[in-house]
């Protein structure tokens, strides 16, 4: 329920052009220390891919280049 909330906060962050770089980096962190990492992993690919300017998806697609997604397949 929680991260369903989040989504509606982080929507309006981004179709205002008021997310940056760091939350995508705290919430990115936060996903590795926290048993719901999967729902938060989608949570970010489906707002990057409907509301994340451009250098916020590069960003976004730099960290899961970097990532271990064995435990996602």
């Amino acid at each position: 329920e929680l991260i369903k909330q989040c989504s509606t906060i982080l929507m309006f962050l981004a179709s205002n052009h008021c997310l940056t770089v760091e939350h995508i980096d705290m919430i990115w962190s936060c996903a590795s220390l926290t048993h719901c990492s999967r729902h938060i992993l989608d949570l970010l690919m489906t707002l990057g891919e409907k509301h994340f300017q451009i250098h916020l998806l590069n960003h976004l697609l730099q960290l899961i280049g970097r990532s271990d997604r064995s435990q996602y397949t």
